[in-house]
């Protein structure tokens, strides 16, 4: 009586796996699964998802992928219409803030080399104030008064620094 009952189950199992179900036969389909999924969303390979037997997981695999090259190409051009071709409501959102902040990124970086290339045509220190940032703001005092330094060969002009060590490397520029 056990044996027709094993069979049973056996053909069962056997239909179960052979049937084209969406999910993994076996544990170790699902663990490979996994780690192709990984593989797969880390390095942006689509033709690595097509591995994949489960059918949920293979279908997240290509959407992740598909949604993270839209993100990175909306970033490259710096174009948050890009990100409408994001699928994902979630991945879009996420995809317009990171534009967003690459957009104030690049428009901060050039104001601040505006305002030094300012500081530097006029030679006046003081618009380097502008900069927020208290190293760039330094960074932008060294560059206008090395200038002045070198031209007068007088190192006390690089005391309006701020910072000691560009205060002593400016003077060791006008020095030479």
């Amino acid at each position: 009586m056990k044996k027709p009952f094993a069979l049973f189950l056996l053909a069962g199992l056997t239909f179960t796996a052979c049937s084209g179900s969406s999910t993994p036969a076996k544990p170790s389909d699902q663990l490979l699964d996994s780690n192709i999924y990984t593989e797969a969303t880390s390095g942006l390979n689509l033709d690595r998802c097509k591995d994949i037997l489960d059918a949920k997981l293979k279908s997240s695999c290509t959407q992740v992928i598909n949604d993270q090259k839209a993100t990175n190409d909306a970033i490259a051009a710096l174009d948050k219409s890009k990100c409408s071709k994001v699928s994902d409501e979630r991945y879009r959102a996420e995809c317009e803030k990171q534009v967003n902040t690459k957009v104030e990124a690049k428009n901060a970086e050039a104001k601040r080399t505006s305002i030094e290339q300012s500081a530097q045509n006029s030679g006046d220190v003081s618009v380097c104030d502008q900069i927020a940032d208290s190293n760039q703001k330094s960074t932008c005092k060294y560059n206008v008064l090395v200038a002045k330094a070198i031209a007068k060969k007088d190192p006390s002009v690089c005391e309006g620094i701020g910072l000691q060590i560009l205060v002593d490397q400016c003077k060791e520029s006008a020095k030479k």
